[in-house]
């Protein structure tokens, strides 16, 4: 059967380094622009065949971003036919090749065919051009970079090369640290490959570029074999992880400065990890041959000239926010997903503008419909839904379960402060992101004036019948461009506040047309300021219902777990992230211990680091989103009692030990789940040396305290608040 994609994508994809980061990041921008995308594996013969998938690129497949493609292929065709890194080829016949009908073809070039010493060819152009010629026509060769397109001119003079560059990309919103504050001593860092090729080769250079004084503190990721070889032993002030051993974004987010020297004679292809650094917000200090490719956005210097560079800017904050902001234009302007869209010649909406308003998916202005492409269409009421950005996914998960509930009955379309939105694509609606202040370097002015503009124009693109505001706190922006309108509007707030917190939110209810509230299960001991009854109130929100759950059997059987053996789900969500992750994993540990079980647990829904699998031995991680599809696997749940996670273990029978977060900003978590324990629907515990820890564990052990648990949950939890919430807005608001 004959199969089109929009993009066909042919590599090895077991490449590492900035070959495997750069496939991993163009297939997110295609993914989150909507294109359809096919993988098919070649094996470039320079790699060891136990070499396996590059965890970025496997992760993009597992999450539905692209589809691989088996092999031989047959009937496959695409828009643009991407090929990436010569070597994967050069050395295959043109029946090794896989057969794609393509409407365009394009050579990505990651390497020259040798570096600046001339003294071995990685790959040749001649042979290699011969080869895609006769398998695909016209193939377009673009080199990543002019360092690349300089070393290729001279060794290949013979092939013309694109005008372009093919630039690597990067997603600046997810990557983007909140301001950053400097402090001594001045924190220089750098990762790379532990490869002598991707360090200095003389001891000057490398103690220039890399300080042995105390005044500096010296940060390596990726490992420094090179260093110690030409050193002997390492500085005192240096620190290195290995390869692999944090996100490069986690890492960098703690540096002052990037500071990248390599060994003279090698030929950096682009310089990924300094693509990296820019994004983050951290300047970086590079030697001149990368200007042509960095140009404004990075400091230039030899390595005897770091110190006094770093200095000089870390002593005037307004020089050092002024790079930081240079290096943010010039990666929108060059390397932003929108260039990558267009290149592959879709389009893709502009982002002009300051680097904060951003976008990373479609908006109002491209999603306009005629009566004649909306399907019949025309007679649903259109809902903008906005949404808050939370320490998790509640207000964003709440939207979602409204949408997949309403999709032929609404017309909606999503603007989130959420860097989560992207899950919109999992039911197709039109979406676009708004970083939130702490994620911009705006001040809280500046960001309510870009607030105000972003919903502004989506009001006026979209035209929208109501808009439903899920959040705690109703945004000046937000506000005033809801009053230049007529637009009806809904608050969604969520009741249980902590007692006398918020109060200053809720005086403007009186700004929306009307306020409803996600049903609570422990709704008698909700004393917060934004409690309501009567007709405001609404059932609890589950993103799924009961009988989409997979069954007990097959859950356990695609998880993994064996017979009888006691399987429990460690929700982390905001838990982990507000109070810090030791206290956790020893609680975790003791769990594990006392009661034999084999604990599940999830990476946090935003994306950031976990140390629970390093504390808890041996734990299995899971990505899938939603989780609770599979709760009928576990016989128990540990987690925090956030008002989304309490409601789905509640509803789907899964028996839970909460351990409240008490430093949330406004969720009384903490008088949640104290009034479920004493109902007898959950098990409660503090986590800071609770006296009850062993006899409540005790409890969790035993299979008919869990039913009861569980039997009394289900009680609580009535109705679908989320067929509620479609069955309000797909009528107008009846107003006096």
């Amino acid at each position: 059967m004959a199969k089109h994609y929009d993009v066909v994508m042919v590599s090895d994809f077991r490449y590492g380094g900035g070959t495997g980061a750069s496939l991993a990041e163009e297939l997110r921008a295609q993914w989150k622009n909507g294109l359809t995308t096919g993988l098919v594996q070649v094996d470039a013969s320079h790699l060891r065949s136990t070499k396996r998938f590059n965890p970025r690129v496997a992760d993009c497949v597992r999450r539905g971003m692209g589809e691989l493609i088996a092999t031989p292929v047959k009937g496959v065709s695409a828009h643009h036919l991407v090929l990436r890194q010569p070597r994967a080829f050069y050395d295959k016949a043109v029946t090794d090749l896989p057969r794609i009908e393509s409407s365009r073809s394009s050579m990505i070039i990651n390497q020259p065919p040798s570096d600046e010493t001339l003294r071995g060819y990685y790959w040749h152009t001649t042979q290699l051009d011969r080869v895609l010629e006769s398998a695909y026509g016209a193939v377009d060769w673009y080199p990543i970079g002019p360092l690349v397109r300089e070393q290729f001119n001279k060794v290949s003079g013979q092939r013309t090369l694109e005008p372009e560059d093919w630039h690597n990309i990067i997603d600046l919103d997810e990557w983007m640290r909140p301001r950053w504050q400097l402090a001594p001593p001045v924190t220089i860092g750098r990762h790379s490959r532990n490869d002598s090729a991707k360090w200095p080769d003389r001891v000057e250079d490398l103690l220039a570029a890399y300080p042995s004084s105390s005044e500096y503190a010296v940060r390596v990721l990726g490992g420094a074999q090179a260093p110690r070889e030409l050193l002997g032993e390492l500085p005192s002030n240096w620190s290195v992880l290995p390869f692999g051993g944090e996100h490069p974004r986690r890492f960098l987010h703690g540096l002052d400065f990037f500071v990248y020297f390599h060994h003279p004679g090698w030929v950096e292809s682009f310089g990924r990890n300094v693509l990296e650094a820019l994004a983050v917000g951290v300047p970086a200090v590079l030697p001149g041959h990368f200007s042509p490719l960095f140009g404004e956005a990075a400091v230039y210097a030899e390595p005897r000239d770091v110190p006094a560079t770093v200095d000089r800017l870390f002593s005037d904050e307004e020089a050092y926010a002024a790079q930081v902001e240079a290096a943010f234009q010039a990666v929108r302007a060059r390397f932003d997903y929108r260039v990558h869209i267009e290149r592959l010649g879709f389009g893709c909406p502009d982002t002009s503008g300051p680097v904060s308003e951003v976008q990373v998916s479609r908006t109002a202005d491209s999603m306009e419909e005629s009566d004649a492409t909306r399907g019949g269409r025309e007679s649903l009421r259109k809902v903008l839904f906005v949404t808050s950005n939370g320490g998790g996914l509640g207000h964003l998960t709440r939207v979602l379960a409204t949408v997949r509930r309403g999709i032929d009955r609404i017309e909606p379309y999503l603007l989130s402060l959420s860097r989560r939105c992207d899950l919109a694509e999992l039911l197709g609606i039109p979406w676009e992101y708004v970083p939130s202040q702490p994620f911009t370097h705006l001040k809280v002015d500046e960001w309510h004036g870009l607030l105000h503009r972003r919903v502004e124009r989506v009001l006026n693109a979209f035209e929208p019948d109501e808009l439903v505001f899920d959040g705690t706190a109703p945004y000046r922006g937000m506000r005033e461009a809801m009053g230049k309108t007529n637009v009806q509007s809904t608050w969604l707030r969520r009741g249980m506040w902590k007692p006398g917190e918020g109060g200053r939110w809720v005086q403007y209810a009186g700004d929306f047309t009307r306020v409803l509230q996600p049903g609570e299960a422990a709704y008698w001991a909700d004393r917060g300021a934004a409690r309501v009854d009567g007709k405001q109130l609404l059932a609890p929100f589950t993103y799924l219902e009961p009988d989409e759950l997979v069954g007990r059997v097959e859950a356990r059987e695609l998880l993994g777990i064996e017979g009888d053996e006691l399987a429990i789900l460690v929700l982390v969500g905001a838990w982990e992230t507000k109070e810090g992750g030791f206290g956790s994993a020893d609680f975790l540990h003791l769990v594990r211990e006392r009661l034999g079980a084999r604990l599940f647990s999830t990476p946090s829904p935003l994306g950031s680091e976990s140390s629970l699998g390093a504390e808890v031995e041996e734990p299995v991680r899971l990505a899938e989103y939603p989780i609770s599809r599979y709760f009928n696997a576990f016989d128990a749940a540990v987690s925090a009692a956030g008002y989304n996670t309490t409601h789905e273990l509640l509803r789907f029978g899964l028996p839970t030990m909460f351990l409240p977060v008490p430093g949330t900003d406004l969720d009384d978590q903490v008088g949640r789940a104290a009034a479920l324990e004493d109902v007898g629907a959950a098990f409660n515990l503090n986590w800071y040396g609770d006296p009850d820890v062993h006899s409540t564990l005790d409890q969790v052990g035993d299979p008919q305290a869990r039913k009861a648990v569980a039997s009394k949950g289900q009680e609580l939890v009535w109705g679908s608040g989320a067929e509620d919430l479609v069955a309000r807005v797909e009528t107008p608001v009846r107003t006096l």
